[in-house]
């Protein structure tokens, strides 16, 4: 089968990145965002927001949820001055929050 018959979701991206330099008012240089400005994806973005119930620290996640909240802010300000269309998923039960992103698609 061709990638044309599936349908791919990626948690991250390298865009990601320029949010997260610009939370830290570290500099990016005009190449890192032509680069990544290469890489097509879909310009609908689903994004779950921070649910401080149920959020917890691991090995991936360091922050607490403050700093989470304010990376949070950065992504969607980036995403949104590149024009993607950013599609916030509810607070539901895993199976709900999955058939209300396939119903977007």
């Amino acid at each position: 089968s061709t990638s044309k018959d599936h349908i791919f979701f990626f948690d991250r991206r390298a865009f990601d990145s320029i949010a997260y330099l610009d939370l830290k008012n570290l500099q990016f240089t005009s190449e890192i965002i032509t680069d990544i400005r290469k890489c097509s994806f879909n310009r609908t973005v689903f994004y779950t927001p921070i649910w401080e119930e149920i959020y917890i620290n691991d090995n991936e996640r360091k922050e607490s949820v403050e700093q989470a909240i304010k990376i949070e802010k950065f992504l969607i300000k980036t995403y949104e001055s590149e024009n993607y269309r950013l599609v916030k998923v509810p607070k539901l039960p895993i199976k709900k929050r999955a058939d209300f992103i396939i119903s977007k698609i």
